[in-house]
């Protein structure tokens, strides 16, 4: 028999006739998560649901700026407010999506939009290349370890430790 679940395990696949199988072991398919072979340096990274809140805030860098978690709520609804109001400014109709890069003197944002609303934003060096594919990667993980979690709620924080283990494993894998 399979081991119990818990609130951080992921949920396993049905079966053929939508039946979970006795045992059922899960992990996500490598082939659909990219390997970056560059110096990734990403600060933190921003999960925004589709209401403008924030669900997720992880830093994972030494320089990324110490916050308050209201100070990480503030950042987060603003980023979800200029989203929205860059894309409502857009030439193209219907409207086009809201920004997706920003760089500065010192960092730059980049934000990967899902279909299903979420927005997924990271700060990181302002060199630091392949930031949009590192997103794409999250979000698969996000499908993995979250979505097929039977314990979290959508739109809800996200507490879920596996999810946060495999987010190091991906960033640390992404450096070397």
């Amino acid at each position: 028999l399979s081991p119990p679940l818990s609130p951080t395990s992921p949920l396993p696949s049905l079966g053929r006739r939508g039946v979970l199988p006795l045992v059922a072991a899960f992990a996500p398919s490598p082939a659909i998560l990219p390997r970056q072979r560059t110096n990734m340096i990403i600060y933190a990274l921003y999960i925004i649901n589709k209401s403008g809140g924030l669900i997720y805030q992880q830093d994972f860098h030494p320089d990324a700026p110490k916050m308050s978690l209201n100070e990480h709520l503030r950042l987060g609804s603003t980023f979800d407010g200029l989203y929205t109001i860059t894309s409502n400014l857009s030439p193209v109709r219907p409207a086009g999506g809201g920004i997706e890069t920003l760089v500065t003197n010192s960092f730059r944002i980049e934000c990967f939009h899902s279909a299903t609303g979420l927005k997924f934003f990271a700060t990181a060096d302002k060199q630091q290349q392949g930031l949009g594919a590192a997103l794409r990667g999250i979000y698969t993980i996000y499908t993995d370890y979250v979505l097929k979690n039977p314990f979290y709620e959508l739109d809800q924080p996200i507490r879920c430790e596996l999810f946060t283990q495999s987010l190091k494993s991906f960033l640390s894998n992404s450096k070397e």
